[in-house]
């Protein structure tokens, strides 16, 4: 696997395109847990962490026990009033952003503590050549993959799925075109690592 591209972003993004491209059209049954976890090499807890995303997404649904059932139509027939309901929203959208917003510098300050010095080597190195990146999409990316990794560092799923909406809500904001901004400053031990997320919103 590449350095680039964690195993969560892997198979993200493998169901993602199956789904939109009609591999699993509307109505369709994912495979199970522990197939998807056979079948692309990755832990039951990437697994959970994907399904959650796309769940959020509004790609599938899950119940205990049950198949997950794909609900994504790719024919957009309900597109309309999903962005109604964006609309309509719009207010408890924004409000909901802003209060995770507000909690996740807290979170990635906690969740670094946990981290070795050799990662924190490892990414204080990438952040730096990133700064000197011009593609504003692959600092994106970067961003994202260092503040993923520092979450996994903590082993809480609640901060883990606390960053999966924060980036599911993102898209809608843009949507929206509203823009918040935040940024944090972390220092643990011998290491001063400075990331913002304007960059990602």
């Amino acid at each position: 696997m590449q350095d680039k591209q964690t195993l969560f972003d892997y198979l993200y993004k493998t169901l993602h395109e199956q789904i939109e491209n009609g591999r699993f059209p509307y109505g369709s049954k994912l495979p199970s847990r522990s197939h998807l976890c056979e079948t692309y090499n990755v832990g039951m807890r990437t697994v959970k962490d994907v399904l959650m995303r796309l769940k959020i997404e509004g790609y599938i649904q899950t119940q205990e026990r049950k198949p997950t059932i794909v609900i994504y139509d790719s024919l957009h027939t309900h597109k309309d009033f999903e962005v109604q309901y964006v609309l309509e929203h719009k207010s408890s959208i924004v409000a909901v952003y802003e209060t995770l917003a507000s909690l996740m510098p807290k979170i990635f300050a906690l969740s670094i503590q946990n981290c070795s010095d050799d990662f924190l080597k490892h990414w204080q190195k990438r952040l730096n050549r990133a700064k000197n990146n011009n593609d504003i999409g692959a600092r994106k990316q970067i961003n994202i993959h260092f503040l993923h990794d520092i979450l996994t560092q903590s082993n809480n799923q609640l901060f883990k799925s606390l960053f999966l909406v924060l980036n599911s809500i993102h898209t809608v904001l843009f949507f929206l075109k509203k823009k918040i901004f935040f940024n944090c400053f972390v220092h643990t031990r011998n290491f001063q690592i400075f990331f913002g997320l304007a960059m990602l919103y």
